[in-house]
This record gives C-alpha cells, sequence and structure tokens, in this order.
C-alpha cells in the first residue's frame, strides 16, 4: 500500500524548522506587529490613521511597493502582507518605518 504524504501534513514538518531558521529576525519584529488576529483589542483606531498613512507610504519606500493605505478604521485592506510575504522578508521595512507607526497591524478582506 503507497502511503501518500499531503501538502498540509509535509508542511508541519517545514514550518518548525523554518521558524526556527528565521527566529533572530522574528524576535526582532515587535510582537504586536505580527498578529494576525483581527479581532484581538488594542487594535488600530480611526485616530492611528495619519500615523499609519506614513508607516504605508515609509513601507512602500523600503522595498514593500504593494503595501496598501489604511482604511478609514484603522485597518489595512487585502491580504495579510506580513503572513504572505513571511516577516524575514517584510521585518526589514517594518523596522525602518516603525517610527511612523509602531502599533498593531490588522489587514481585513
Amino acid at each position: 500500500m503507497r502511503r501518500m504524504i499531503s501538502r498540509a501534513s509535509s508542511r508541519v514538518e517545514i514550518v518548525p524548522a523554518a521558524r526556527q531558521a528565521c527566529k533572530a529576525v522574528e524576535d526582532r519584529i515587535p510582537a504586536s506587529v505580527l498578529s494576525s488576529d483581527n479581532q484581538q483589542s488594542g487594535g488600530p483606531t480611526a485616530a492611528d490613521v495619519p500615523k499609519e498613512r506614513e508607516f504605508a507610504k515609509c513601507m512602500r519606500e523600503n522595498g514593500q511597493p504593494n503595501w496598501p493605505d489604511p482604511k478609514a478604521d484603522g485597518t489595512f485592506p487585502g491580504q495579510d502582507l506580513i503572513m504572505s510575504e513571511g516577516k524575514a522578508a517584510v521585518g526589514p521595512a517594518v523596522q525602518a518605518c516603525q517610527k511612523y507607526y509602531d502599533g498593531p497591524i490588522r489587514f481585513t478582506p
């Protein structure tokens, strides 16, 4: 009998190794930036939008050309770019742009 390994099960083996390999980079990124839980309390508000606009502009200037401007509620529209592009790829731009906004980043569809 042939045993087939699903894509999901093979990912389980790879993810811990990848996470460990990138731990040094991940540890330098604030936990608030890495959260993808849009329901978490303490998230961005409409009052944060001007700072988030500056943050978004900075992200685009620092290698993330597809980073969107925030919506009126303080969330960013579309796909979570941190998760889809990887924290290691996005992290350097996040660090460079924290001077504009250092709060939680939330993506909404």
